[in-house]
């Protein structure tokens, strides 16, 4: 079945703080869309986001034009100042341009959510059907809950929703049944199924933040989703057709012909190729939170099963209550899971030297790197705040020195970048892979320089943000054999990470090194 994609959630236009790197002109609009298989988008002007609502509105109308896949959305104000138009104007212009869509920017342009700033606006687009969209932290779920029961027939679409919102998000959705979200940055594990399952396919719709982010990673959450045919299809864009007003449409975006891209269309494992997850966790059997998060469906059996989907054969796993609580503990839960699907699961041990002695370090070294033949080490200084150069810590890099183990190091730019610098001097022959490296092109620019330095640096990419082309920009610096797919699962959903990288403009060889390849060579050199 051929879905028909619509994107809620699709900016273009000069944005501050961009990257040389990063993409924003019209025609990369296009290009983007036309690589991921996106049919049509609901699309937003960055200067009426960021400067002047007015001409940026008016400049959207006039580039779009004849573009009959895209979709104007104007940025809108109250206007009790008087410098904008009266609602009853504003309905009315909007009507006459085919604008179906406002969104409200009240932190931006300095003005409050409350009555008698927005009512009069508020009750005009309820009155016109319009679909009202809302960022946070422009706003909260508080004032958004307020605002949705005040307006009941008011569309609300709320955007850059991310999986830490998720226990204040379900009271808030099951309460108003005018309030939609979108999943560009929704990524809690199996969100999609369990949503669905919660208040219908009705109200989440497909988006993805592009030019900012990668609408590849939003799409293969949808195109790998365990719901039924008709579900998919409204959560890909037959919602957001019926939100606008629109008639029913057929896909319009070119069949791809990439053998990694036409899989994943379809929603079908990559099983000829070695998918590796270097960087996932584990929770215990009936755990659906840790770390105060919560994650659906997260025991290990439920996630293995998602990663089969996608055709994942070895994960690189450390586990969460080893790295947020607990190390001794965690390594022993995890020890059960890696028994029970030894072909897939690579154990990384957790060890916190400041609950441990060091003869209670040499134990742990002992039993999960020689007994068990774990490969990999994952110190975790956000829960304990000891630097990695810590002499606490030099028991257990020397013994990952003389074993050639792997390292997956979580990252800050304060100081990890410096530590690291120290430590892959002096133990060469630990392969240390830098976690989140894909988190920003300010941070990408940090670790690649580090990769650069030090030829056993790699940088594993997870993170929410899915930048777009951020992963081309890493292959650049340092090729695409220093690049690790990694997911961070259960804390996100794995399938947008997947996405990431199977829709990223490298070459099929390319991909399939960091999807896969890169990770298997690493653990081929670990001295066991």
């Amino acid at each position: 079945m051929s879905l028909f994609y619509f994107d809620s959630f699709a900016t273009y236009g000069p944005r501050p703080n961009k990257h040389p790197h990063e993409r924003w002109r019209l025609e990369d609009l296009l290009r983007t869309m036309d690589r991921c298989g996106i049919d049509a988008a609901l699309v937003t002007h960055e200067l009426a986001a960021h400067y002047d609502p007015l001409r940026g509105n008016e400049l959207l109308l006039e580039e779009i034009a004849g573009e009959d896949r895209l979709h104007p959305c104007w940025v809108v104000l109250p206007a009790r100042s008087g410098d904008f138009s009266p609602p009853a104007d504003l309905v009315e212009r909007m009507r006459q341009h085919g604008v179906r869509a406002a969104k409200l920017f009240p932190t931006r342009f300095r003005f409050t959510l409350n009555d008698y700033n927005v009512a009069e606006l508020l009750e005009a687009l309820q009155a016109e059907g319009t679909l009202l969209l809302l960022e946070l932290p422009e706003t909260d779920l508080s004032t958004l809950h307020r605002i949705c029961r005040q307006y009941p027939s008011l569309p609300i679409l709320v955007q850059k929703l991310d999986w830490r919102h998720l226990r204040e998000l379900i009271p808030v959705l099951t309460e108003c049944g005018n309030l939609h979200v979108e999943l560009s940055s929704l990524q809690g594990h199996r969100i999609v199924e369990y949503l669905t399952g919660l208040i219908g396919p009705e109200r989440i719709l497909f988006g993805s933040e592009m030019l900012v982010k990668s609408p590849g990673a939003a799409r293969a959450l949808v195109d790998y989703a365990e719901v039924d045919e008709r579900s998919k299809s409204l959560i890909a864009g037959e919602n957001l057709c019926r939100l606008l007003g629109i008639g029913k449409v057929v896909p319009r975006a070119p069949v791809s012909e990439d053998p990694l891209i036409r899989l994943a269309q379809q929603g079908l494992a990559l099983d000829a190729e070695p998918v590796v997850d270097a960087h996932a966790h584990l929770v215990g059997d009936g755990c659906e939170h840790a770390a105060g998060i919560r994650m659906p469906e997260a025991s290990p059996a439920q996630m293995l099963a998602g990663f089969r989907r996608l055709g994942v054969k070895k994960l690189f796993v450390s586990s969460f209550l080893g790295i947020w609580s607990d190390s001794s503990r965690g390594n022993r839960e995890l020890r059960e899971a890696v028994r029970r699907w030894p072909e897939e699961l690579v154990g990384f041990v957790a060890i916190d030297p400041s609950h441990l002695s060091e003869e209670q370090i040499q134990q742990e070294i002992e039993f999960f790197h020689v007994r068990e033949g774990w490969p990999g080490m994952k110190p975790y200084f956000p829960r304990n705040e000891l630097p990695l150069t810590s002499p606490l810590y030099r028991r257990w890099w020397e013994f990952g020195n003389a074993h050639r183990l792997l390292a997956l190091v979580h990252f800050d730019l304060q100081k990890t970048e410096a530590e690291v610098d120290e430590l892959a001097d002096r133990y060469a022959e630990v392969s240390f892979l830098c976690a989140h490296s894909g988190a920003t092109f300010e941070f990408a620019s940090m670790v690649a320089a580090l990769a650069e330095r030090h030829s056993n640096v790699y940088l594993e990419l997870t993170i929410t943000n899915v930048p777009l082309t951020v992963i081309e920009y890493l292959v650049e610096r340092v090729g695409p054999e220093r690049v690790l797919f990694g997911t961070d699962a259960p804390l996100r959903d794995p399938r947008p990470q997947f996405g990431w990288v199977v829709y990223s403009e490298l070459d099929v060889e390319a991909r399939r090194d960091i999807l896969g390849r890169n990770a298997l060579r690493l653990l081929q050199r670990v001295a066991r």
